[in-house]
């Protein structure tokens, strides 16, 4: 899959606004992103692209692209201890290893 290779080398990524994960790849880049938004989008969206434009993350793409920079951001820590920690107490899956 080279979708990760082409963003490592972009200038700059316009991206929708309609996928949490296509936003949320892109911001592990550090590259500057632009976001398309539809005119129709979940509120969870909307509030997701607001917090990001918020956070200097993202812009929204009107037309040209602006460069920027930000940190490529990385969640997997936070992630996975949110995941650990909703795990604690819950019965390995079926299949899964046990204690």
């Amino acid at each position: 899959n080279p979708y990760v290779a082409m963003l490592a080398h972009a200038d700059a990524i316009v991206v929708t606004g309609e996928s949490f994960n296509m936003v949320s790849e892109a911001l592990a880049s550090g590259t500057p992103i632009h976001i398309h938004q539809p005119s129709k989008l979940s509120r969870k969206l909307v509030g997701f692209l607001q917090r990001l434009r918020f956070d200097g993350l993202v812009r929204s793409f009107e037309g040209r692209i602006e460069p920027y920079t930000y940190g490529p951001v990385d969640a997997t820590g936070p992630v996975a201890r949110e995941v650990a920690r909703r795990m604690v107490g819950k019965p390995p899956p079926i299949g899964g290893a046990g204690p």
